[in-house]
């Protein structure tokens, strides 16, 4: 045997130790429950939700999918028998996660510092095959699509169907995607962004947004509900604070909350980001954050200064192993007075 073979197969070797170890531990978040069946497909339309329906249809439980067996090399010699699946050697060794994709993963979700929900466009990691969640509601006769890019490969738009006219959740939708496979099977830089071709009939903002995420772990309606941001109005003279909190139906590492000044007037209206919070507390599935201890806003912005005016809250939370993401927004304001 040559020096450059006994290299090359020493270095096969090496990489194939912490792999087959990562085999045999493989961890509980690697077991996922597939998505709902309440779905829309590019550009067609959806199943939209019953009236007074909360949440999406259950969940069965699942499994990971598993992949066939790609066959390998295998020998032995001298009492010691290795075998080796140079496929998923080389797999692993051609298919590492970029530097800058794996830095957004960690980092989750950023939306930018001012942005409009008709016109909301950022970046975050996606994958082929990935359920998707938006929960939203339109102004009659507008037409919106929500876009997932990847470089390489043709962008997907989703035309969102239009709320229900009646009922207790009237001018809300919930609807589910899955991603195609055509994203790739590994994590992307990709680009999520909002597309308005029709402003509708002038009776309602052309959209607003109240969830959005991507992953498994963004399912089950939208993970992160029940956001909560009250009273109502706060006052800066009196010293009154905001609370603040949400429910998580999956369990993130990571998560942050941001609260935005609602500036501009009805219809063309924009969220500027005045203040963001880390949380400290645990986000884990069917568990409150912001309750013990409670989380407050003392209506102030990062320089410590009053922000007056309305102002909405939204959390981002995300998993930077497998890469999941959510963001959640407050149905309601909190208007700051002097």
């Amino acid at each position: 045997m040559n020096t450059g073979l006994r290299t090359g197969l020493a270095a096969l070797l090496l990489a194939a130790a912490p792999l087959c170890a990562a085999q045999s531990r493989m961890p509980d978040s690697a077991v996922i429950a597939p998505p709902s069946d309440t779905q829309i497909a590019p550009r067609e339309g959806a199943r939209i939700l019953s009236p007074g329906t909360r949440d999406g249809p259950p969940q069965p439980d699942g499994q990971s999918p598993t992949r066939p067996d790609t066959g390998g090399g295998g020998g032995g010699g001298g009492g010691v028998g290795i075998q080796l699946d140079l496929g998923q050697i080389f797999r692993a060794l051609t298919q590492r996660t970029p530097p800058d994709v794996a830095e957004l993963a960690r980092g989750g979700p950023r939306l930018p510092e001012a942005y409009s929900f008709a016109t909301l466009s950022f970046p975050a990691v996606l994958r082929g095959k990935w359920p998707a969640v938006m929960a939203y509601d339109i102004a009659p006769d507008a037409v919106v699509e929500l876009e997932f890019a990847v470089p390489d490969a043709p962008p997907q738009r989703y035309r969102l169907p239009a709320p229900p006219a009646f009922g207790p959740f009237r001018g809300r939708v919930l609807v589910t995607m899955t991603l195609p496979e055509s994203l790739g099977d590994s994590l992307k830089l990709g680009h999520v962004s909002v597309h308005v071709s029709s402003l509708g009939d002038g009776s309602a903002p052309v959209l607003r947004i109240y969830g959005l995420g991507a992953g498994p772990l963004a399912i089950g309606s939208v993970a992160i509900d029940e956001v909560v941001f009250e009273p109502p109005t706060l006052r800066l003279t009196g010293g009154e604070r905001a609370y603040y909190g949400f429910h998580s139906k999956s369990d993130f590492n990571r998560a942050g909350v941001d609260i935005a000044r609602i500036e501009g007037k009805a219809g063309n209206a924009r969220l500027q980001r005045v203040r963001s919070e880390t949380v400290q507390q645990s986000v884990a599935r069917d568990s409150w954050v912001g309750r013990e201890p409670p989380l407050y806003w003392n209506g102030q912005d990062e320089r410590g200064a009053g922000s007056r005016g309305s102002h909405l809250l939204y959390v981002r939370a995300w998993a930077p192993e497998p890469g999941d993401w959510v963001i959640a927004w407050s149905p309601r304001a909190v208007e700051v007075r002097p």
